[in-house]
C-alpha cells in the first residue's frame, strides 16, 4: 500500500524550490494565492498541459470491465480517450506552494485529483452504467454502495508501480509512479491505494454518497470512508471504512495488514473456521481528509450485527473446542483403565480364579458404563461442535456482498 502522506513529506522540500523560482517568473503570483482555490488555480494555469477549454477527444479505445458481486458476474464497457489519458498524465502530482505551508496542504493536495476536465465525462457514465446494471438486479440503495465498491475492488492493484514506488523512493520517482489521476486508472485497468481510493471516492460522490478518504501514514496505506450513521461509523467519524484494493474486504471492517506484503487482508474477519491466518499488523492511525455529505450507507448495522454473531460463535467453537479436548483426554484415560482391568480378567479366566474374577467383572461393569456415557456425552458434544461450525461457517459464506 502507497501512503499519501509520507509522499506529501518527502517532496516538500524540493517544492518549496519550485515555488520560490514561480514567484521570480510569476510578479502577481501574491494575488493568485489569497485563498487554496486559487494556490489549486494557479497551480493547473501554470502547468503546461492545462487548457481552459475542453481538450479535443482522440483515440477512442473501448474498455470493458468485469466484476462480481453477490457471486454473480458483470460487466461493462466505457469509451476513453487517448487525448484524455494524455492531458491528466501530463498534470501535476505535486503539491506547490509559496511562503508558510498552508493548514489544509492535505486538503488541497487530494483536491487536484478530483478536478475534471469540462467534456471528461467518464465518472458520470461510468456511475450511470454500474446504477443501470444494478437496477436491472433491483438492488438496494445500501447494496448500490457494495456494488460500486466492488466494481473499483476489482481492478487489479498496481504491484509492481507500488513496488518500484517503494523502492525508488518518492523524491525520485517519475509521473509514471505517482498516485495516478481516476481517468488514468479507468484507461490503465490498474491502480495503487491511492489511485483507487480517488476512483472509489469519485464514483460514490457522483451517486450521491457522503465519501472521506481514510489516510494511514504508519502503514502507508489509503482507504475511502463512506457516510454511515455515526453510532456505527468506523473512528466515530460518521463515515464507515470501506478498502478499495480487493475484494473480500467488507465495509465498515478496518483490515490488518500482512506484514510479508504489506497489502491489507480481510482473512481475520471471514476466515472459516480452522483455516491457517498468518500473523497481522493493524493499520494504526487515520487522517480523515476531504470530508462531504450526501446519502448515507445503513448497511453497516446489519453487517456489525452478522460479525458480532461470528465473533459470539467463533468464542463458543474455541471453548467447545477446549473441553472437548479435555473430554477426549479424559475418554483415553478410562479406555486405559478399562483395557488394564480387562487384561486382569484375562488372567484371573486362565487362572480359573473365578473369585477374583466376578469381584473384578463387577467393577469393570461398572466404569464401562460409565465410559459408555462419557463417550456418548463426547459424540453429543462433536455434533454440538459440527452444528456450530457450519453456522458459523454459512455466516462468513454469506458475509462478503
Amino acid at each position: 500500500m502507497i501512503e499519501i502522506r509520507k509522499f506529501f513529506r518527502s517532496i516538500l522540500k524540493t517544492l518549496a524550490v519550485v515555488a520560490i523560482l514561480a514567484v521570480v517568473f510569476s510578479p502577481n503570483i501574491k494575488e493568485r494565492l489569497t485563498d487554496s482555490l486559487a494556490n489549486i488555480s494557479w497551480l493547473k494555469k501554470n502547468h503546461s498541459a492545462f487548457q481552459d477549454k475542453p481538450v479535443e477527444l482522440n483515440g477512442p479505445t473501448e474498455k470493458s470491465f468485469d466484476w462480481k458481486y453477490r457471486n454473480q458476474a458483470y460487466s461493462i464497457s466505457l469509451t476513453l480517450y487517448e487525448s484524455l489519458h494524455d492531458y491528466y498524465y501530463a498534470l501535476p502530482r505535486q503539491y506547490e506552494y509559496q511562503g508558510t505551508l498552508p493548514s489544509d496542504w492535505e486538503e488541497q493536495y487530494a483536491s487536484m485529483f478530483f478536478a475534471g476536465l469540462p467534456n471528461d465525462e467518464s465518472i458520470a457514465e461510468l456511475a450511470g452504467a454500474i446504477r443501470a446494471e444494478g437496477q436491472k438486479n433491483k438492488l438496494t440503495d445500501d447494496q448500490m454502495v457494495e456494488f460500486m465498491l466492488a466494481f473499483v475492488q476489482s481492478l487489479p492493484y498496481d504491484d509492481t508501480g507500488a513496488e518500484k514506488l517503494l523502492s525508488i523512493g518518492y523524491e525520485s520517482s517519475d509521473s509514471l509512479h505517482l498516485p495516478r489521476y481516476p481517468y488514468e486508472t479507468l484507461f490503465d485497468g490498474t491502480g495503487i491505494c491511492s489511485d483507487k481510493s480517488f476512483l472509489a471516492y469519485l464514483l460514490l460522490k457522483e451517486a450521491g454518497y457522503g465519501v472521506a478518504l481514510f489516510e494511514y501514514p504508519e502503514a502507508h496505506h489509503m482507504a475511502i470512508g463512506i457516510q454511515c450513521p455515526a453510532e456505527y461509523s468506523t473512528y466515530g467519524s460518521g463515515y464507515c471504512y470501506a478498502e478499495t484494493t480487493a475484494p473480500e474486504n467488507i465495509i465498515g471492517l478496518v483490515p490488518n495488514l500482512d506484514p510479508s506484503n504489506n497489502k491489507p487482508s480481510a482473512s481475520q474477519e471471514i476466515s472459516y473456521f480452522g483455516a491457517e491466518t498468518k500473523n497481522q499488523t493493524a493499520l494504526g492511525d487515520a487522517n480523515i481528509l476531504a470530508r462531504t455529505t450526501g446519502k448515507t450507507y445503513a448497511g453497516i448495522v446489519a453487517t456489525l450485527k452478522t460479525q458480532k454473531n461470528i465473533i459470539r460463535l467463533k468464542n463458543d467453537i474455541q471453548d467447545m473446542d477446549k473441553k472437548l479436548v479435555a473430554q477426549k483426554k479424559q475418554i483415553a484415560s478410562d479406555k486405559s483403565e478399562l483395557d488394564s482391568i480387562n487384561d486382569n480378567l484375562d488372567k484371573y479366566k486362565k487362572s480359573k480364579d473365578y473369585d477374583k474374577y466376578n469381584s473384578l467383572a463387577a467393577t469393570y461393569n461398572e466404569k464401562a458404563g460409565e465410559y459408555s456415557k462419557e463417550v456418548s456425552a463426547y459424540n453429543a458434544q462433536i455434533s454440538a461442535y459440527n452444528s456450530k461450525v457450519r453456522e458459523y461457517n454459512k455466516l462468513i459464506k454469506g458475509f462478503y456482498p
